[in-house]
């Protein structure tokens, strides 16, 4: 069955959360999913996650 969660954040802390859980969604092996607003947060998405650990 396939598992679905859902986040309410703070404005301040999102991105760092969704990172956090991104990581540690695809540590386990699982797919990923982050709905972004526009393209524009879709890309700073990206780069954060490329650079979240370094």
């Amino acid at each position: 069955m396939t598992k679905v969660d859902f986040y309410i954040l703070s404005a301040g802390s999102r991105e760092h959360t969704a990172c956090k859980l991104a990581e540690k969604a695809w540590s386990l092996g699982h797919r990923i999913y982050i709905h972004t607003a526009s393209p524009a947060q879709a890309r700073h998405m990206d780069e954060l996650l490329w650079v979240f650990r370094e």
